[in-house]
């Protein structure tokens, strides 16, 4: 008896290669998948540790120097520090303690960027424009001036009397004040300052704006509904 020709198709007993280099490929682009949320998830663990124990030193630190500055509690390491920081940025530097408190919680409630080289630089640059900003104030006190150490000292002593912006403030605004003008320094250091607030916060501005609008929204509909209910009851009543 003839012996019958084999049907095309694969041989009996014979394993489906493509399907099982599917589910190979499937579970190994699982396991990959997986590896990087777990990747992802202690990169962010790290993070949120690294700000945490930031924000604490950043409280610590606010904390002595409201001490230093308001007080004389921390001896004479406080009142070098509090002459220190009057003579180059004047008033401001009572802001300082406060200015580091404030990052502080904000940072350990994560209202801010993840602390790194960035947000470091642009929150130093916010308090350096405020500085400057101060300092604009001051500048028609001063008289006719030279460039050397005797003046210098001046402005150091002005600000530890709080009657100048203190050195690094009255510096940038009188190398300033030749080229763009009071008005003009207090427009640039008014941008500057408040975009590095916002690289600070990692937030746009525009998101507190639609906050307040959807608030605001929100409000009139519930008045709107408030004074419906009211006109609905006094027509039964006098039904």
């Amino acid at each position: 008896m003839a012996e019958q020709k084999r049907k095309p198709g694969r041989p009996p007993g014979s394993k489906n290669k493509n399907g099982g280099s599917g589910g190979k490929s499937a579970s190994s682009a699982a396991e990959k998948k997986e590896r990087v949320r777990l990747t992802a998830e202690q990169l962010a663990k790290k993070k949120r540790i690294k700000d945490e124990v930031w924000a604490i030193v950043l409280l610590a630190l606010g904390a002595f120097l409201v001490i230093s500055m308001q007080t004389d509690a921390t001896g004479a390491m406080g009142h070098a520090i509090q002459t220190s920081f009057k003579g180059c940025f004047g008033f401001l530097a009572f802001i300082l303690p406060y200015y580091l408190l404030l990052y502080g919680f904000l940072l350990f409630l994560r209202r801010t960027a993840h602390i790194g080289g960035r947000s470091v630089f642009f929150l130093i640059l916010v308090y350096l424009m405020a500085a400057v900003l101060n300092s604009a104030r001051f500048l028609k006190d001063v008289g006719a001036y030279e460039w050397n150490t005797d003046f210098i000292g001046e402005l150091f002593r002005s600000g530890v009397e709080l009657t100048g912006g203190g050195v690094f403030g009255m510096t940038v605004c009188l190398l300033l004040d030749g080229v763009i003008g009071v008005t003009g320094i207090c427009i640039l250091c008014g941008v500057a300052a408040l975009i590095s607030l916002m690289m600070v916060i990692d937030t746009p501005f525009s998101q507190f704006f639609d906050a307040w609008k959807l608030k605001r929204q929100a409000a009139r509909q519930e008045q709107e509904e408030e004074d419906e209910t009211i006109r609905e009851a006094q027509a039964l009543m006098a039904a």
